[in-house]
């Protein structure tokens, strides 16, 4: 048996602890600025209290916290707020440092400057031959995407593809890899370039993947693509997922600028790629582009996250799902946004239906108007969609505060019992 006062201590050292450790790093809690036009008071998990599903993955987080013996799969769809990784990132860090022991992996990832668009800052990639991307946000392209709801393509005659560790971020700690990609096609083939050396290659024909297993746990890998036909057929990249067998969080941030909840329903090969990623804790936040089209409506944007929705849990009945409310903005930088409180509406109808949890950071970050405060005191960007950096750790962190209290809660319930 636990002792009550002794596991409210631990909790409060997760949260602080964070700022000693990350003191070394770019993701320090301490430094986060303070403003009165935040609406801390409301920086809670709504409904996390009476969701089953969501009281399941806090009761995995306690077993992780203090026997260090799970791994936990989250999966973050998005746009470009989660395209760029860095309030994603603020997340996956703390997740996976405040308490020791529990490092996890990265997890998926897709090399998004082989499609020519922007990559995180965390991780960098490198290439060798010409290659296409193909986002699900634009209707117009008519593309095979999984999970990460993006491809990249090429049809020349050898190409290649690095994956490694960033400087001033924390080191890859890889110990087997998963490259997903049109494997059924026999147009090219794929060889792993470094290390050299591996324990084992499996090529999955269903899984649609090719994973190597490395002799001892590395930082970087290469593998090259060679066309073995004359045959005009592309190869196409469709995500990596980076593991190993430290317990702890796995954080995939599947992000692609522009995308709205139906990009993802376009995205044929989700749910099967979904099933490797075995999701604990799914986070939904899209809606920031839904509401910025002048067709929006809040039943469509209701089935349509509906849709999304049940494919996920199709692959996890009891998943954890988090949605997000999308933060206040503004059209062409001159009209507010008057979507986004019919958007808020469905959020709050589409939880009561599945189980679910919501953050409501609209509300958190000001509500009506708060785009241009947040502008003003220099935390977004002119154009009064996106943040800038600090503003993105601020977001970070306060949903991460949302998170542990909601853990705290949990195991202050659970030693009453």
């Amino acid at each position: 048996m636990f002792n009550k006062k002794k596991i409210i201590a631990n909790i409060v050292g997760i949260i602080f602890f964070s700022q000693s450790i990350s003191a070394q790093t770019v993701y320090d809690s301490a430094q986060i600025k303070q403003y009165t036009f935040i609406q801390y008071k409301l920086n809670i998990l709504e409904r996390a209290d009476s969701s089953s599903n969501f009281q399941k993955f806090l009761a995995k987080t306690d077993s992780l916290f203090k026997h260090k013996n799970v791994k936990l799969n989250v999966v973050h769809f998005g746009g470009s707020h989660v395209q760029a990784d860095i309030y994603t990132d603020y997340l996956r860090f703390h997740l996976q440092n405040d308490v020791t022991g529990i490092k996890g992996a990265r997890g998926m990832i897709f090399p998004y400057k082989t499609a020519k668009t922007n990559n995180p800052v965390n991780y960098t990639i490198n290439h060798t031959g010409e290659w296409k991307g193909c986002r699900n946000a634009l209707a117009k392209n008519e593309c095979n995407w999984g999970v990460t709801g993006i491809n990249a393509s090429t049809i020349d005659s050898v190409a290649s593809i690095s994956v490694s560790s960033a400087n001033k971020f924390e080191k890859l700690y890889i110990e087997n890899v998963k490259i997903f990609y049109n494997l059924h096609c026999t147009t090219h083939s794929l060889k792993l370039d470094y290390p050299q050396s591996t324990q084992s290659i499996i090529v999955d024909s269903l899984g649609g993947y090719i994973e190597f297993s490395f002799t001892s746990p590395v930082d970087t890998f290469s593998f090259s693509i060679k066309k073995d036909t004359i045959d005009s057929i592309p190869f196409e990249i469709y995500g990596i997922l980076l593991e190993n067998n430290r317990p702890g969080f796995r954080y995939h941030a599947m992000g692609v600028n522009g995308a709205k909840t139906s990009s993802f329903n376009r995205c044929s090969m989700l749910e099967h790629q979904l099933k490797f990623l075995n999701p604990d804790l799914v986070i939904l936040s899209l809606g920031t582009n839904d509401t910025h089209d002048s067709s929006f409506t809040a039943e469509n944007y209701f089935n349509s996250y509906d849709t999304l929705i049940k494919t996920i849990k199709r692959v996890n009945p009891e998943v954890a799902i988090i949605i997000t409310v999308p933060n206040n903005s503004y059209v062409r930088k001159n009209m507010e946004n008057k979507n986004l409180e019919l958007a808020e509406q469905a959020i709050k109808d589409l939880c009561i239906k599945h189980n679910a949890v919501y953050w409501n950071f609209y509300r958190i970050m000001g509500g009506s108007k708060s785009a241009y405060t947040w502008y003003k005191n220099g935390i977004m960007k002119k154009d009064l969609v996106h943040f800038n950096r600090e503003g993105y750790w601020i977001k970070g962190d306060l949903f991460y505060k949302a998170f542990i209290n909601s853990y705290k809660n949990y195991v202050e319930r659970s030693s009453a019992k």
